[in-house]
């Protein structure tokens, strides 16, 4: 029997007063509990029939006590479920004695091993309180409750360490000061996954808590933790301070918490100096540029020039996210000082030196860059690595395209491109078309459209034209497809006439006569089906900017011969092609594409599916576009 087919009308209830009360659903719920898991899961999913029975008062004297018991033989899976039915249980009283009850059960999944189970109890106890606070109680739910379970909980020290920082704001001032207590307490325990614990969770308490009480916490505990034989707990450390440090003064933290960062960034440990590094964005949020330079300036050099690469980097990747917000004086020093490690760092290492070169010199006044960075920058143009090449051209040079002073000749001008660096450029460019590394293909692939924009049509066609059409014919299509859209957002440009003009004019030639063409490989002859197709896909992408007439002479003949190619893939992308034409031209004389539209007519009968089905969409299309 379903516990949905018990009936709770009044007859449950309706038994002579001298007889004891028999509580038939709560009597079930009982025995399906202790079935069998599936049977339990069952009953747990309607316990609100059986509180309904029962009542308030009862729920607390039976049902209470007998889940209490009843789940310490419970399988982990149910365990997930039961610790859901206590949240349920809270809000049908909330009494004292009955969320005593409600506590005493939910304290048993805060000293589980399996830490879900262990967290979802605390989100549990935390949401409960929450609750009370804003009910009708009467008492003060921390004081009688949460507290007392704290000091019982010696084998669930673990669940403490999380909840005391999540309850700490909620609690009355002498409360707060028992929680403290508490706190200092368990990081004196022997356990060390207990103080580690500690130690991970006093970061959210030292954000909390009122100044005055940060002090003697740092004393009691933070400053322990810095000390402490286990690395990982001066690791999360780092974290700690940096709460503690946006609480204080100047001077408390030149007293405090400049010593611990210092000693942080020079453990022995590597783990230790990289959680300095990974947190020093927040380092420079908590304690400013001006203080920075002065007290932690030399304690940064060291994670960024240290000895495990894990550190480098992940000081590297922090340093970037905050870079561009330094004084003018502490920029010249890592200038000097990054000049000094290019020789010495690895390929990361040096990408990451020009990201964080250009960020600088995005906010310096061009004169003050080309005296400092500009010639570092070109230095790395002869880096042994095509990658830091690479980082270089695409990304430095063109920085200033996207930057907030938006001023193209920032980093490098038409004039500095000229002069210095178009054979360098030249040589990367060459050495990544000839490489086996596709990526690196992509790379340039992606920042095409920004090199035009940066430098213009003259000396994009002279300098990186040919890199333009040796990748339209690229061996990998990811590279293929992102030089046609770089196609379309360059011929977009309507300063760009002249480019349309020179893209569509290599594009026919390399379609209809591709022996003549200086971009096709002679072992790529005749040409294959994947070049065909990203030839028409590119000429759909210059007719979106050319003049119809244009279109009808040059571009329409060549799809009308895809549409007969031999290949099927070949004829639905020039089906898909000519769809595209009537959109770019809805709004002009239908009697243009008769021609068109007589040859998607041939193609109803084509052997090939796909070829019929895009064949009928376009139809669709040109009916609806040029309605007759």
């Amino acid at each position: 029997m379903d516990i949905m087919q018990l009936e709770l009308d009044g007859s449950v209830y309706d038994t002579p007063t001298d007889e004891p009360v028999v509580y038939h659903v709560f009597e079930f719920f009982k025995a399906e509990l202790l079935t069998d898991d599936d049977a339990a899961l069952e009953a747990l999913t309607h316990i609100d029939i059986v509180t309904q029975q029962l009542g308030p008062e009862e729920c607390g004297t039976l049902l209470v006590p007998f889940l209490t018991e009843a789940q310490a033989g419970m399988s982990m899976s149910l365990l997930a479920v039961i610790v859901e039915v206590w949240y349920t249980l809270s809000k049908i009283s909330n009494t004292e004695s009955y969320i005593v009850g409600i506590f005493r059960g939910l304290e048993f999944f805060l000293s589980q091993e399996d830490p879900v189970i262990r967290i979802k109890g605390i989100d549990f106890v935390v949401k409960i309180v929450d609750d009370l606070k804003c009910s009708d109680a009467s008492y003060d739910v921390i004081d009688v409750v949460v507290l007392p379970m704290l000091k019982r909980m010696a084998e669930k020290a673990i669940s403490a360490c999380v909840l005391i920082p999540r309850i700490y704001s909620d609690a009355s001032e002498i409360a707060q000061g028992e929680l403290r207590e508490c706190y200092k307490q368990l990081w004196e325990s022997n356990l060390m996954i207990v103080r580690l614990e500690v130690a991970r969770n006093l970061e959210k308490l030292l954000a909390i808590m009122h100044i005055e009480h940060s002090v003697s916490m740092f004393w009691l505990v933070l400053k322990n933790m810095s000390v402490d034989i286990q690395e990982d707990i001066r690791a999360h450390c780092v974290g700690a301070c940096l709460a503690f440090a946006k609480r204080c003064s100047l001077e408390q933290n030149l007293s405090f918490s400049y010593p611990v960062i210092v000693a942080a960034a020079c453990d022995s440990s590597w783990r230790v100096r990289a959680a300095v590094a990974r947190e020093y964005h927040k380092i420079y949020e908590a304690f400013g540029k001006e203080q920075l330079c002065e007290q932690l300036f030399e304690a940064h050099l060291n994670v960024l020039s240290d000895s495990n690469d894990v550190v480098q980097e992940t000081a590297m990747a922090s340093f970037l996210k905050c870079c561009h917000a330094l004084s003018a004086n502490t920029v010249e020093r890592y200038i000097t000082f990054f000049e000094s490690q290019i020789p010495l760092s690895s390929v990361k290492i040096r990408q990451d030196i020009c990201d964080i070169l250009a960020n600088f010199a995005a906010n310096m006044p061009k004169d003050r860059m080309k005296n400092l960075i500009y010639p570092i920058m070109l230095s790395l143009m002869g880096d042994q690595s095509v990658t830091v090449r690479l980082w270089y051209v695409f990304y430095a040079v063109t920085l200033t395209a996207c930057s907030v002073l938006n001023n193209i000749e920032l980093v490098c001008d038409r004039k500095d491109f000229e002069a210095d660096m178009a054979a360098k450029v030249a040589e990367t460019v060459e050495m990544v078309l000839k490489g086996t590394r596709w990526h690196h293909r992509l790379r340039l692939a992606e920042k095409t459209t920004a090199l035009f924009h940066h430098f213009g049509f003259n000396i994009f066609e002279k300098h990186f034209g040919r890199m333009l059409f040796k990748l339209l014919t690229d061996s990998v299509w990811k590279v293929r497809n992102t030089v046609v859209f770089s196609i379309e957002h360059i011929c977009a440009d309507r300063k760009a006439t002249w480019m349309s003009d020179t893209i569509l004019t290599e594009l026919l030639k390399m379609y209809i006569e591709p022996r003549n063409s200086k971009y096709i490989d002679r072992d790529r002859l005749p040409l294959s089906y994947s070049l065909k197709i990203v030839i028409i896909q590119a000429l759909v992408a210059v007719s979106k900017t050319l003049d119809l007439d244009v279109v009808l002479a040059q571009v329409v003949p060549i799809l009308i011969t895809a549409t007969k190619d031999s290949v099927a893939n070949v004829r639905f992308v020039a089906v898909k092609a000519i769809c595209n034409i009537f959109q770019i031209y809805k709004d002009e004389d239908p009697e243009a594409f008769l021609r068109l539209r007589c040859t998607l007519l041939k193609l109803k009968q084509d052997p090939d599916i796909d070829v019929r089905y895009y064949t009928q969409m376009a139809l669709i299309t040109y009916e609806a576009y040029f309605d007759t």
